[in-house]
């Protein structure tokens, strides 16, 4: 296929339907691939291109609207020969759709995850439609074209932390390290935070016990209920870093909110977002190795949860592992580059080994000519040689050449 064709194939126009309104819809239309040209690339492959792009459209929305739910809904076309028609026969097309199941919430902390699952979720469907019995349709139906890719973009309120809602019933134990602080106000966050300066016993969870204990805080310019970006300003007031978790159905948590990894070494609380069909509620992660179930086996009991990388790290090690994850966190290296204009010279002459050997080596070819219309000549050695030269003693110095078909070989 030529450049030129192929560019044209994977050209795609994004538009949005009007912003302003509270539903939306962001189109990826694909080219329409030429007739009898068959597909050269996979769904997957032609999404890679267009991932980034898809992202930036997404946040556009974020930035518009201030909170969102997207669902993805792919338009394609199939077909597939029919002998019975008159004639040698024909091929009939028609127009298939494929739509993820949920639509999910999207923030400016998770966005690119959740586009990330949406697009995985649609990938498989297409997938399974190409290497397993055709989905819907029987089996003699192939894919002729990707036409539109539909992001449906929803506005929905503010996801915040409110009144008291049960535990879900899979991580009620109190050995999954939870702690639900039974509020009747919008104030969940609030007491938490209260609970987080508490002796942490027992008891010491009841609202009529927290009362009591000194607030040390500000929640100043904070709104109950609390959302993601009062939870960011309350970091910075207080220099403490929050972590905020929600339940995921393929993952069983996903992270809803970093915590700011400038005050991570100060505090730190770790929070689980659960919702209703009206509300959310924050719960209190006491102890979060248990409830990532990170202690599998006895090796592991001195081992502690690194929220920056998400792995386990040994005690002894923890401090210095997590200075390391911070500055990558800020730096995205572990690396310090030279500042713009500085020089780096070689001066330690001393240490320098000279080379024992040095071999030159050198082939010539002889250009045949294939007939091809693209490959018009073919490189066939026809001798070769190199020279292994001794610095240290001219005696061991060798020449080997040889000449013909198999010169390479000899």
């Amino acid at each position: 296929m030529k450049k030129e064709e192929e560019d044209t194939i994977l050209a795609s126009e994004f538009t949005f339907d009007d912003l302003n309104k509270p539903d939306t819809k962001l189109t990826v239309k694909f080219a329409k691939q030429p007739d009898g040209k068959p597909l050269d690339k996979s769904f997957s492959e032609i999404i890679a291109t267009r991932k980034e792009k898809i992202i930036s459209n997404v946040l556009k929305a974020l930035n518009h609207k201030e909170s969102i739910k997207i669902l993805m809904r792919l338009e394609l076309t199939v077909h597939k020969f029919d002998p019975s028609s008159d004639g040698p026969g024909a091929w009939i097309e028609k127009e298939a759709i494929f739509t993820n199941k949920k639509a999910t919430a999207a923030t400016k902390a998770n966005y690119k995850n959740i586009v990330d699952d949406q697009l995985n979720e649609m990938m498989a469907k297409v997938e399974n439609f190409e290497t397993a019995d055709g989905a819907s349709f029987d089996s003699s139906w192939t894919i002729k074209s990707y036409d539109n890719l539909y992001i449906n973009i929803y506005n929905i309120r503010k996801i915040r932390g409110s009144s008291y809602i049960p535990t879900p019933e899979k991580y009620s134990n109190p050995k999954c390290g939870l702690v639900n602080i039974q509020n009747d106000d919008q104030e969940c966050f609030r007491w938490c935070m209260l609970y987080h300066q508490s002796k942490q016993q027992k008891h010491d969870h009841r609202v009529t016990v927290l009362k009591k204990i000194s607030d040390k805080y500000d929640y100043k310019d904070i709104d109950f209920p609390t959302d993601t970006d009062d939870l960011y300003r309350f970091e910075k007031i207080n220099e403490v870093s929050i972590f905020v978790y929600c339940l995921s159905n393929e993952k069983g948590f996903k992270l809803h909110k970093p915590g700011d990894p400038n005050y991570i070494q100060k505090d730190i609380v770790y929070l689980l977002l659960i919702e209703d069909e009206e509300r959310s509620h924050y719960i209190y992660i006491k102890h979060i190795d248990h409830l990532f179930n990170l202690h599998k086996c006895s090796d592991d009991k001195d081992k502690r949860y690194c929220p920056i990388c998400s792995k386990k790290v040994h005690l002894n090690e923890y401090n210095n592992h997590l200075s390391k994850c911070l500055k990558f966190a800020k730096d995205s290296t572990l690396l310090k580059l030279p500042s713009q204009g500085q020089v780096m010279k070689f001066k330690n002459y001393k240490n320098m080994m000279e080379r024992p050997y040095i071999v030159y080596a050198d082939t010539e070819a002889t250009l045949i000519k294939t007939g091809h219309e693209s490959k018009i000549h073919k490189h066939v050695p026809n001798s070769a040689c190199f020279y292994l030269v001794c610095t240290y003693d001219e005696t061991q110095n060798r020449l080997w050449h040889s000449v013909g078909e198999n010169c390479i070989v000899d």
